[in-house]
């Protein structure tokens, strides 16, 4: 593994480490940091300065508990620091002095952020390359096209990103301020109303974690409020402490203030109007095809019925004549056994590599895009390096191993397993055998995916910002080169 790139994906929630050519993260972990409270230290105890990631959740109750990210933007350098020495020496092992670092990061990054993670990486890490990339097209690499719009809706800020030929269409990029971690809050609001008492930064880990688990976006708001009222709507969820919640409405009264943000007291409007006006912004000749391949990333962007009900109320407020298309890279966790999935179609190769971004033209990205092939849920399987387990499963009921090691979980725990459990089957027609249904299995984490492929390409050296550039040019020359 020496020399090979390491992409990373910080988010406000959770952090996604790896190897470049990997077909998952290495290592996933929650982007949070704990130090013990004072009552909690007994004399004679060793106390540890910081617990990072997976280790706070080893010591609920104990530890008082700080994010490094908040609505997508780094506040406490220092902090940050430390979760990027974690993932670098403690999950992933490695030195980076000797790893090419590719880091993923938000759309409307201000220049000055993206310098100061420039300056820590080079002097204080020492990485011998860098490069930032846009977190919305490296999702849509993911799923094998180069035009589209990406919603990225994670735990800190929503994005919509128009895309065409693999290129941020900056001026019509949005962001809207309601996400994960805004519906956590709504979510505990909803359930100290019902009488449950959340207190601690510990508990509402707790709440977070319910939320995601539980949680759904109701297709028709009404219709699923009448249905609340039967008592049998009712589910119990255990906590780790033992203690059970009988959770009702909020389950799906939570994730509405994605369409309706007065219920959490703001006056901004839905993801369905900003991810219209975005689109609306864009050129005419260009919506048809933004408004038709709209791609729904993070952990958000894949609660259960999000793309269903997104779907539906985008296209009340477009023209009968736009055709609107979601789809999911992450799929969906289920409700009650139903499916809100939408089968992916397999993109042509021929049909992706023109649309490649004019520096990676120039660069040869082109041909070597083209050495690959697509499959069919859009992934770039690179030959070579992870086409074991990426090929398509014909006619087969199993999850493809990894085509290098196994791999662990911050835990300890096989992340093979993880990836199993994560993941889900898509079944779709592909273009080269009409009539035979495919089995593939969608990974987790689009984003890091797509800094998977970038990264893996031959061609992709002349990309990097080196070191040698860093020291002539200074931390400029990292927004010159990043799209």
């Amino acid at each position: 593994m020496v020399d090979t790139p390491l992409v990373c994906d910080f988010g406000s929630g959770v952090s996604k480490v790896g190897f470049a050519g990997m077909e998952a993260p290495l290592v996933v972990f929650p982007t949070v940091l704990g130090k013990l409270r004072h009552d909690n230290v007994l004399v004679g105890m060793e106390e540890k300065d910081w617990f990072i990631g997976a280790e706070t959740q080893t010591n609920p109750g104990k530890l008082v508990l700080q994010r490094p990210i908040s609505r997508a933007t780094v506040t406490n350098w220092d902090h940050m620091e430390k979760v990027w020495h974690h993932a670098f020496y403690q999950m992933l092992r490695v030195a980076p002095e000797h790893h090419p670092l590719l880091l993923t990061e938000p759309p409307l990054t201000p220049s000055a952020h993206r310098e100061r993670v420039s300056e820590i990486m080079f002097e204080t890490f020492n990485v011998p390359a860098l490069y930032l990339a846009n977190q919305g097209v490296l999702s849509l690499y993911a799923s094998g096209r180069t035009t589209g719009t990406t919603i990225e809706s994670g735990e800190g800020m929503t994005y919509f990103v128009p895309i065409t030929d693999g290129c941020p269409l900056h001026q019509s990029t949005m962001q809207l301020d309601v996400a994960g971690q805004d519906l956590t809050l709504h979510f505990l609001q909803l359930l100290t109303n019902s009488g449950h008492q959340f207190v601690s930064s510990a508990d509402q880990e707790c709440a977070r974690d319910v939320k995601e688990k539980s949680c759904y976006v109701a297709l028709d708001f009404e219709k699923e409020l009448a249905k609340a009222e039967s008592p049998a709507f009712k589910r119990t969820y255990q906590l780790p402490d033992g203690q059970e919640l009988d959770i009702g409405k909020e389950r799906f009264v939570c994730p509405e203030a994605l369409f309706n943000t007065g219920l959490i007291g703001r006056t901004s409007q839905g993801v369905h109007m900003v991810a219209s006006r975005s689109i609306f912004s864009c050129d005419p000749a260009l919506r048809k095809s933004l408004f038709g391949n709209i791609l729904l990333s993070g952990g958000t962007g894949c609660c259960s019925g999000l793309r269903s009900r997104l779907q539906r109320e985008v296209a009340a407020v477009v023209s009968p004549t736009i055709v609107v298309k979601l789809y999911v890279l992450r799929y969906e966790t289920e409700k009650q056994g139903e499916s809100d999935g939408l089968e992916i179609p397999v993109p042509v190769m021929a049909a992706v590599a023109p649309f490649l971004l004019p520096s990676c033209r120039q660069c040869g990205l082109t041909h070597e895009l083209n050495h690959h092939i697509v499959g069919p849920v859009g992934l770039l399987v690179l030959r070579g390096v992870s086409a074991n387990a990426w090929r398509p499963l014909v006619e087969r009921n199993e999850t493809p191993g990894p085509a290098s090691s196994p791999r662990l979980s911050e835990s300890g725990r096989s992340a093979d397993a993880l990836q199993h459990r994560r993941t889900r089957r898509v079944h779709g027609q592909t273009g080269g055998a009409v009539g035979r249904e495919w089995s593939v299995c969608v990974p987790p984490g689009s984003c890091w995916v797509g800094g998977s492929i970038l990264c893996s390409l031959s061609t992709f050296k002349d990309m990097w910002v080196t070191k040698d550039e860093y020291g002539h040019i200074g931390s400029s020359i990292v927004s010159r080169k990043s799209f």
